[in-house]
């Protein structure tokens, strides 16, 4: 007999091997329950701090792993994309 925890990092690892897909996030299935329910599938939110519901340490796990979003290094504004698009066409 294996203990749960060997289990688990070897089926951990060949999900990664066999390249299946990650889990998804915990707001990914915040989000798509909030879509089901508007849907009108009949369900409800949990209500914080009972059981089944996400834990605060959960969000605060979430928030740790969650992706920045990329930035360019010479960022400029839709405003200002705009005005330097117009300068350019005017003849000096």
């Amino acid at each position: 007999m294996t203990s749960t925890s060997t289990f688990a990092s070897s089926c951990s690892s060949s999900a990664k091997k066999s390249g299946a897909k990650p889990k998804k996030g915990l707001y990914a299935n915040i989000r798509a329950k909030r879509r089901r329910i508007a849907a009108g599938s009949g369900e409800t939110m949990r209500e914080p701090h009972s059981e089944g519901a996400p834990t605060d340490a959960s969000f605060r796990d979430s928030a740790r792993t969650a992706k920045k979003p990329k930035t360019t290094r010479h960022h400029r504004g839709r405003r200002a994309k705009a005005r330097a698009g117009r300068s350019r066409s005017r003849s000096r």
